[in-house]
């Protein structure tokens, strides 16, 4: 008996840390995609004249001296960067709750796209088009993850409790926080 305890204790903390090492992978899918539509919108809201001097076949290769435009070119290239297009592939095709296909070539075609050879008018279409698309994900992203953190529930990191896994009356397995006797 006291082996089945220890058997069922060793399951309970395994299962506790896969729940707060998926916690931890969600926390961090949100926060990427929520920097990732900060920095959209920061490209969407920076000064024409700023992005006028950044754009074109000739200005993108330039070396570039104004702090300004060094800032929006960085941007752009942090937009473009694996870890965003990594993302997207996690939130494609998951089952229900996910972007389509469809969507997620559109979203990765727009970041890939993103280029300071093309007009700023053409960027910004794309930037435009991944809003809604970014939107979209982060929905699906607080849907799958943030359940039990967002509610603080037993088993949450908010809440520091710790949940075990019993047989119900009709022997089916059930969650329950674990006793503090």
């Amino acid at each position: 008996m006291a082996e089945l305890k220890l058997k069922q204790q060793q399951l309970n903390d395994n299962i506790a840390r896969a729940t707060q090492d998926r916690d931890a992978e969600g926390q961090t899918a949100l926060a990427n995609n929520e920097d990732l539509t900060n920095a959209v919108l920061e490209l969407q809201n920076t000064p024409y004249n700023v992005v006028a001097q950044a754009h074109g076949p000739v200005d993108s290769v330039i070396p570039t001296y104004r702090d300004r435009v060094a800032n929006y070119e960085a941007l752009v290239d942090v937009i473009k960067s694996k870890t965003f297009l990594n993302q997207i592939q996690n939130l494609v095709g998951k089952g229900a709750g996910s972007l389509s296909d469809a969507e997620g070539a559109k979203l990765e075609g727009s970041l890939r796209s993103l280029s300071l050879k093309q007009t700023p008018e053409q960027m910004f279409k794309g930037l435009a088009e991944m809003l809604p698309l970014l939107s979209k994900a982060n929905s699906i992203l607080k849907t799958r993850y943030a359940k039990t953190s967002a509610q603080g529930g037993a088993g949450s990191p908010t809440s520091g409790g710790k949940l075990v896994f019993v047989r119900d009356a009709n022997g089916k397995i059930v969650q329950q926080p674990a006793s503090t006797k």
